[in-house]
């Protein structure tokens, strides 16, 4: 088992590969390794997006910001296994966490600018410069697998000219959705924002995803 209780991939594939060559399993020997993958990976990024959302309450107000050393454990889950850096596999789950680690971020970041006076946005800007840097460094630490630099887009909001306010901070979400309509969803966005206002404001928890 790994970090997160997931069977790891070399348990099954020795199991599987201890008597008989990959090219010669049953179909069914095949389909029954695929599921379990699926549910390891899935189960991975489950484990994956409660940390995220657990991390990113009340993040941009406290003093300890420091969100890459916090996920240091989905790190090492991946951390080890030179062999897998090249597999489909491992392209799969980093493109997977991408959209979870960014997308928890960027819903935390809307909640919390849509909660800030417009003159106190700047307060956050370096912050939120290195966090997207440190994050875009860590996933293409062992290989770059085409991963998206978000880095460009989040920090576009601070960009923005005229009054800034809730439907600013609406309007950029829409405008990063259209771009890049994996990372937010349409319908986990009003539930995860109420999570995050709430826990913010009060301590409050929800278990919506």
């Amino acid at each position: 088992m790994d970090h997160f209780g997931c069977p790891k991939r070399e348990t099954w594939q020795e199991l599987s590969w201890a008597h008989i060559l990959p090219a010669h399993l049953d179909a069914v020997v095949q389909d029954t390794i695929r599921d379990i993958e699926s549910h390891s990976r899935d189960h991975f990024l489950f484990k994956g997006r409660a940390l995220c959302k657990s991390l990113l309450l009340g993040y941009f107000v406290r003093k300890d910001k420091d969100l890459v050393g916090a996920l240091e454990a989905l790190w090492q889950s991946l951390e080890g296994r030179p062999k897998m850096y090249s597999t489909l596999t491992y392209e799969d789950i980093m493109r997977s966490l991408h959209v979870v680690v960014f997308g928890e971020y960027i819903q935390a970041l809307a909640t919390h600018l849509k909660k800030l006076a417009p003159k106190k946005w700047e307060d956050i800007l370096v912050q939120v410069n290195t966090d997207t840097t440190k994050l875009h460094n860590i996933f293409t630490k062992h290989r770059d697998v085409g991963l998206a630099n978000l880095q460009e887009p989040i920090m576009g909001i601070f960009q923005l000219r005229g009054n800034k306010g809730r439907e600013t901070v609406d309007d950029w979400l829409a405008s990063f959705r259209d771009r890049f309509p994996d990372y937010l969803s349409t319908q986990a966005q009003p539930c995860c924002s109420v999570l995050l206002e709430e826990t913010e404001d009060n301590g409050s928890c929800c278990c919506c995803c």
